[in-house]
Parts: C-alpha cells; structure tokens; sequence
C-alpha cells in the first residue's frame, strides 16, 4: 500500500520462484555482473523466514552454477544474517535506515535496534563481505551524523533522498 503497483507475494511459493529464477537466467544471459534483491525483508510482514534463506540461497545457486561470479546483494532482513546459509548465499548486504527512519521518516532509531544491527552487519564484514547503508536524512545534521556514523563502522554509505525521482 505504501508503494502503488507494488504487492507482497507468497515467495515461498514453487510458482513464484519459477518466474524469478527465468529472470534470474534472462540476466545471466544479458551479461550483467548479479542481482540486487529488494524485500528481502518481506518475511518479516509474512512469515516464512526459512523459506526467504532457502530462497535466496537457490536464487544464488542457479546463478552461481553458470557463471561463478556472478554476485548476489540482498537488501534489507538484517534478522537473517545469523543464518550460515544465509550468509554463504550472498556476496554483499545493503541495509537501509539503519541510523534513521524504521518508525517515522528522519526519526533516530533506537539505541538498542542500531546496537543490534550494528552486531548483525558487523558478521559480514568480519567475512569480507561489503556492507552498504543507505540513509535519507532529513537534513544536513542528519546526514553529517549518518556520514560518520557509517564510516566508523566500516561500512559503505549512501545518504540520498528516498523519492526515486530526485537524486
């Protein structure tokens, strides 16, 4: 509802994940360098987090299985970073809001959910994997912190404006 045209879907459904792992082929076959999975997250409204990291991990499999190198960055569902899996299945993990913005737009998230995140994130980079934080500040203090913030922890940053119309 927050993003007209947009729907939640069963992914955990075999018919679902046909037309996804045909896109998956058709994007292998155009040459690009991998994917970048947008809702990971969507078990947390749903359920089925095991089925989301079996997801991902066949979605990895079939790719990888064609072209070795073929990188798969998962956005967002932090919750499933513990999972090993999970974790062998991608090769990099973009996170947004993680300073501001979980409960209201430019709202500072709570000590203890960026703690928490924090400690999440922090176990793909001790596994080298790169970690991208994608932060819409609501001004320029906000983004000064969020600029800090992110750099002290080793992460790659982006602060932007979330309308997709506007760089």
């Amino acid at each position: 509802p927050q993003w007209r045209g947009n729907y939640g879907v069963r992914f955990w459904h075999s018919d679902w994940q046909a037309i996804i792992f045909e896109y998956t082929d058709k994007i292998l076959a155009t040459g690009f360098d991998g994917v970048y999975l947008d809702k990971v997250d969507e078990f947390e409204e749903m359920g089925h987090k095991d089925e989301m990291v079996e997801f991902v991990a066949r979605i990895a499999a079939r790719a990888k299985s064609q072209r070795a190198d073929f990188m798969i960055v998962s956005q967002n569902g932090d919750a499933l970073i513990p999972n090993a899996r999970f974790r062998k299945a991608i090769d990099a993990f973009a996170r947004e809001d993680l300073l501001y913005g979980e409960n209201a737009e430019g709202a500072r998230n709570s000590a203890a959910s960026i703690r928490e995140s924090v400690r999440r994130l922090k176990m793909l980079t001790a596994e080298g994997k790169p970690v991208f934080v994608v932060e819409y500040p609501r001004n320029e203090e906000q983004a000064k912190t969020a600029r800090r913030e992110i750099s002290d922890n080793k992460f790659i940053g982006l602060i932007a404006k979330r309308a997709l119309d506007q760089l």
